[in-house]
């Protein structure tokens, strides 16, 4: 249904939030939000870990990426609510510098 796992992700936990449902198996419904049902989201309850997880894997971190990226979970964190998060870890901060 989706072309990318941020899409994936923000409809799985964005659809309860407005009341829409991915249909059933026999009329499934994977059209993304509009305009409107988009500006209904409440993206500080969306747990986007899987997705920065990702982004994290994927680079090569050193100094000044490092501090994004802690920076960036700090952020998602106290969106959340959640200054406790354990499920991100974006390596030691010692960078050998």
């Amino acid at each position: 249904c989706f072309n990318s796992k941020l899409g994936r992700i923000i409809n799985e936990q964005g659809r309860p939030q407005i009341g829409k449902s991915f249909g059933s198996a026999k009329d499934p419904d994977c059209e993304g939000f509009t305009p409107e049902e988009l500006s209904k989201l409440d993206f500080s309850r969306l747990d986007l870990s899987e997705y920065i997880n990702d982004m994290q894997s994927e680079m090569d971190i050193t100094g000044g990426q490092l501090k994004a990226l802690e920076g960036m979970q700090n952020w998602f964190d106290n969106q959340n609510g959640n200054s406790q998060n354990k499920s991100f870890s974006p390596g030691s901060t010692d960078t050998g510098y």
